[in-house]
């Protein structure tokens, strides 16, 4: 396929966890979950950067008149990749 807008990337897993436990707190970053002071910091990255493509979605079927996003999702035109 001849995609002059691809994006490559490597796997990706992040499991942030605010550090605020009323009664002790789990050992979690064993699994790798990063504890943090400050959720909203990367509540908002992940908002911004890794939903890009679902916000995108939405707001292409909103305009399209489609009520929920997924009937977008069925529809062919919509399933295409986007082409410049």
């Amino acid at each position: 396929m001849n995609d002059p807008c691809a994006i490559s990337c490597e796997p990706f897993i992040q499991w942030v966890v605010e550090d605020n436990f009323v009664a002790g707190r789990p050992a979690w970053e064993v699994a790798g979950v990063q504890m943090v002071n400050d959720v909203l910091p990367w509540e908002e990255m992940k908002l911004r950067m890794l939903n890009g493509s679902h916000s995108f979605l939405a707001y292409l079927g909103y305009l399209s008149g489609f009520a929920i996003s997924v009937i977008a999702c069925r529809i062919a035109h919509f399933a295409m990749p986007p082409e410049h």
